[in-house]
């Protein structure tokens, strides 16, 4: 940039006053007023505190552990496919091609999925997926006297157990998710969305294509679709990009695949 100033000043036989620009140690191309890693981390080890703890005392203690574990599911989901904070944000691992695990995920606009775009499911996530449920299906037959009498939900829930309406299903909705990151000990609160700023800010100082990244976020503009005729954006490349750069930030963060000790009981 002195460069440039320099010789642009040069042409009309005049010399630049350049000022002198502080060497800055550290600095960022994202938002920073987002959710920190740091943040990130201390809530996985908050809940992996009750994760790696079965319940022994009680229906409450249960619940805690089951509502503790969708979260766990809910956030690595989230974070992997950059959805928003919408009703059930959660899909099944299959509603995804059992091939490549490519789908579709709508979570903006109306429910006729004319807004819906491309996401791809990390093994790891798929593998979360696939193991959470078999944790429902178990939990279930465990708590079949209570629960037997209602709907079931299509995939995934929290639970409820109140004094009035004794134990209920509980749709995995932003206020319940809220509800429940406040009752882990040590969890700190954020918004459900809160993981989309945070991966956009670092997968982009990570160096990550805006193509790339404006597909995971779902900012499409007129023209990129990638379902249009005249597209010229390759899902194919997308994804491989989009897992070169999101899943260190994954491992980064800590995120494994955790198993339910309910279904090998079940079983037995």
């Amino acid at each position: 940039m002195r460069q440039v100033i320099t010789k642009i000043y040069a042409c009309v036989g005049l010399e630049a006053s350049i000022a002198e620009v502080p060497v800055i140690a550290s600095a960022a191309v994202g938002a920073r007023n987002c959710l920190k890693l740091n943040a990130v981390k201390a809530n996985r080890k908050a809940m992996l505190e009750v994760l790696r703890k079965r319940p022994r005392t009680g229906l409450q203690e249960l619940v805690h552990w089951h509502n503790c574990y969708t979260l766990w599911v809910v956030q690595m989901f989230m974070i992997a496919t950059g959805c928003r904070a919408i009703s059930n944000p959660l899909k099944s691992a299959s509603e995804f091609d059992s091939r490549f695990w490519h789908g579709a995920l709508g979570d903006k606009g109306t429910d006729d999925g004319h807004m819906s775009r491309l996401v791809a499911l990390p093994d790891i996530v798929r593998r979360q997926l696939q193991a959470y449920e078999a944790h429902c299906d178990a939990i279930r037959v465990v708590l079949s006297a209570y629960l037997s009498a209602q709907q079931e939900p299509k995939f995934g829930f929290f639970l409820r157990l109140a004094a009035a309406e004794g134990l209920r299903y509980e749709e995995i909705r932003p206020l319940h998710v809220r509800e429940v990151m406040r009752e882990i000990e040590g969890f700190i609160t954020h918004p459900v969305n809160g993981f989309r700023k945070l991966v956009r800010t670092e997968l982009t100082e990570r160096g990550c294509p805006p193509e790339v990244l404006a597909a995971y976020m779902g900012h499409w503009l007129h023209g990129e679709e990638p379902q249009d005729i005249f597209s010229s954006f390759c899902p194919g490349i997308y994804i491989q990009n989009l897992h070169d750069y999101l899943l260190p930030l994954m491992r980064e963060l800590g995120w494994t695949v955790r198993n339910s000790h309910l279904v090998s009981e079940v079983e037995q």
